[in-house]
Order: C-alpha cells, then sequence, then structure tokens
C-alpha cells in the first residue's frame, strides 16, 4: 500500500499544478471557458484528466488497499459509499460526505460540450471545489504502510 500512497502523492502534485494554473480563472462561466479554451484548451484537458486519476486511484488503490490492510476485510464485499465512509471513521478523508461529491464530479462525463459552454463550466468549477478534499485526503494517508 506504500507504493499507492507515493503514487497518489505524485498525482496530487500533477493535480495541485493544474489547479493553480485554473484558480485565478474561477468563478467559471461559459465565456471565461470560452476564452480559456482558445487559449488553452489542453491545460482544461490536463486539470480533468488529473481530478479524474486522483479520484479514481484514491478509491480504487489506496482505499482499498487500507481496507484490506488496516482493516483485514475484503473491500469487493463493501460498497463504494461504505469504504468511504469506513475512511471517515478512521480519518483518513476529511469529510466521506465531501469525498462522495469529488467522486460524483468524477463520474460526470468530462468532456468538453462545445455546443453547451455553460454546461462545461460547470462541470470544471464543480471539480475544482473538490480539488482541495482530494488534496487534504492526500495529506492524511497513512504512511510508511
Amino acid at each position: 500500500m506504500a507504493d499507492a500512497v507515493v503514487t497518489a502523492e505524485h498525482l496530487a502534485a500533477r493535480l495541485r499544478r493544474s489547479f493553480d494554473w485554473l484558480s485565478p480563472h474561477l468563478p467559471l462561466d461559459a465565456e471565461a471557458l470560452a476564452r480559456l479554451d482558445a487559449a488553452q484548451p489542453e491545460f482544461l484537458d490536463a486539470f480533468l484528466l488529473r481530478f479524474e486519476n486522483l479520484t479514481n486511484h484514491l478509491q480504487e488503490s489506496v482505499f482499498r488497499g487500507i481496507v484490506v490492510e488496516v482493516e483485514e476485510r475484503d473491500p469487493t464485499r463493501m460498497s463504494r459509499r461504505d469504504v468511504v465512509e469506513l475512511m471517515d471513521r478512521l480519518r483518513y478523508v476529511p469529510s466521506a460526505d465531501a469525498f462522495r461529491e469529488a467522486g460524483k464530479v468524477r463520474n460526470i462525463p468530462s468532456h468538453v460540450y462545445p455546443d453547451e459552454p455553460a454546461v462545461s463550466a460547470a462541470i470544471l468549477h464543480r471539480a475544482a471545489a473538490s480539488v482541495p478534499i482530494l488534496l487534504d485526503t492526500v495529506a492524511m494517508l497513512p504512511r510508511g504502510t
């Protein structure tokens, strides 16, 4: 599991760089998104990909590893909700509700909606609002296991 935590730290650092680039442009609306998308679309794509990668890695690798190693339980017998609730009880996430919100955002189609810039802006804004919970979660993970 130690390798999974190191990977989470690496992914978090990459997401932080993308978030630092995006933050000055918040809150996003359709017009701001159009300007950013025209100027640097790869930065928007990178932000969404990094958000998705870190969320997936935490849920699928780190949290499952904690369930196996710390709780000695089979994570395949638990729902994602149960796993996040357990991470909250173990104090590996700041808030189960906030982490579940990040998971919901990750499940929203993360591609650009060229004909619906307001929808795209809302998705990006919602993802940006969930970044701190992901970064805080990585900071709370057990080290050296």
